[in-house]
């Protein structure tokens, strides 16, 4: 089995299912991606009912 290097093509495993085909993996280091969060979500009703009413308040006056 080959090394995985970055952007570099790897060896495919040597096994029966494999037809010797190389298979290429490119891998790219964490620095290229930005890994933020975001606020929660603010529930506004309790259960679907609540909800269903809400929406029958607010669009059907």
């Amino acid at each position: 089995m080959g090394d995985i290097h970055m952007g570099v093509e790897a060896d495919a495993i040597n096994d029966s299912s494999s037809d010797n085909h190389s298979k290429r993996v490119d891998i790219y280091p964490l620095s290229c991606y930005y890994f933020g969060s975001k606020e929660a979500i603010v529930v506004k009703d309790e259960t679907l009912f609540d909800r269903i009413n809400r929406m029958k308040s607010k669009y059907f006056t």
